[in-house]
């Protein structure tokens, strides 16, 4: 008679490039970056420039994709962007201020106020119809609020995916902004990261 152990074997797993994007951004929310209002000034405008220096490769990849034309492309996805992110760029500072409340008569001789903190690191799924401002748009109001974002842009807008997915590190920090592609499946192991 042989004795056999029962217990699981323990098996050597490294943590998938999915699981090591999302943990290198949280590792770089928690250093503080994300909170000054220097930096997000500072990634907001960049959004801006991206969007006026690269107008014409994103129309070509919102055509290649959708059949869009330049001028909807404009409109529709480049201006609006552009236009967010410097309107965000302007009122952050004010945005990032404590408001004051009135507080209860029982409550008083005491101060009440809102003071609004970043959530942490934040998963950005885009659309398919518009798919660069439906996935920049609400990566400015991430990154006005101070979090980390990760992009993922839709894998039905291949084109503009892979030219997000070039663009974004290039001009945005890549210590606290990543783009991941992929499918569903991608998006499936994004949401199971505990957002």
């Amino acid at each position: 008679m042989t004795t056999e152990s029962v217990a699981p074997q323990a098996v050597e797993t490294t943590p998938s490039p999915v699981a090591q994007t999302v943990a290198h951004l949280r590792q770089a929310f928690a250093t503080g970056r994300t909170r000054d209002v220097q930096w997000r000034k500072q990634q907001l405008r960049q959004i801006e420039k991206m969007m006026a220096e690269n107008e014409s490769a994103i129309a070509t990849a919102l055509a290649e994709d959708l059949g869009r034309k330049p001028f909807e492309a404009w409109l529709a996805d480049i201006a609006t962007t552009a236009a967010e992110a410097r309107y965000a760029a302007k009122k952050v500072r004010r945005w990032m201020r404590r408001q004051y409340r009135l507080l209860e008569v029982s409550q008083l001789p005491g101060l009440g106020w809102v003071e609004y903190e970043p959530y942490g690191t934040v998963l950005i799924i885009g659309a398919w119809n518009y798919p660069v401002y439906l996935t920049l748009a609400p990566a400015v109001g991430a990154i006005a609020a101070g979090n980390a974002v990760v992009l993922k842009p839709s894998e039905i807008a291949p084109a503009s995916s892979h030219l997000m997915a070039e663009l974004v590190p290039r001009y945005l920090d890549p210590d606290a902004i990543a783009v991941v592609e992929g499918d569903g499946a991608v998006s499936q192991e994004l949401i199971a990261q505990g957002f």
